[in-house]
């Protein structure tokens, strides 16, 4: 049984129209079917960029309007991957990527994916460090203190970070 979604999370995710490539792939594989490279970074990049919008609506202080906090992280990421893009074209020889615009293509997914995925990992620790800091989180590592200090090698070695070879 399939649970129908909430409005909510529905209005969180962007509303764009998908973007395929209408060029032929240049390698056909089984998973890529008949989608460019270049279509498959772009479409993993905006996986990324709709998940870091999440992880960021679920700390956001303003829970009413996640829609508004994924257009935030929306907006941030884009100016990120548009300086991604710059510094790699800085870094290229002029009228390196015009033999191949295939390969232009793809390299620049790559890069905008590449921006998105060091950017992601921040999303998720401050959507966690809220997480830890609560009560629950709090009573559950004095618990956790506490069963380990009763372990019996914890007696024995009680400044070790592991139990000794000796007391395990």
């Amino acid at each position: 049984m399939r649970l129908p979604r909430s409005g909510r999370s529905a209005s969180a995710r962007p509303q764009r129209p998908p973007t395929r490539c209408a060029r032929p792939c240049r390698a056909r594989t089984a998973a890529s079917a008949s989608l460019c490279e270049a279509y498959g970074f772009r479409r993993r990049t905006e996986a990324a960029i709709v998940e870091a919008g999440l992880v960021a609506a679920t700390w956001s202080a303003d829970l009413d309007d996640v829609a508004a906090v994924a257009a935030h992280v929306l907006a941030s990421l884009e100016a990120d991957i548009e300086r991604a893009r710059r510094e790699f074209l800085e870094l290229i020889e002029p009228g390196a990527l015009d033999a191949d615009p295939v390969l232009a293509a793809t390299a620049l997914a790559v890069v905008a994916l590449q921006a998105v995925e060091q950017a992601l990992p921040e999303y998720r620790s401050s959507a966690l460090g809220p997480l830890g800091r609560t009560r629950e989180a709090e009573a559950e590592a004095r618990r956790t203190y506490k069963t380990e200090q009763g372990r019996r090698w914890y007696k024995h070695n009680p400044h070790g970070a592991t139990p000794s070879p000796r007391q395990t």
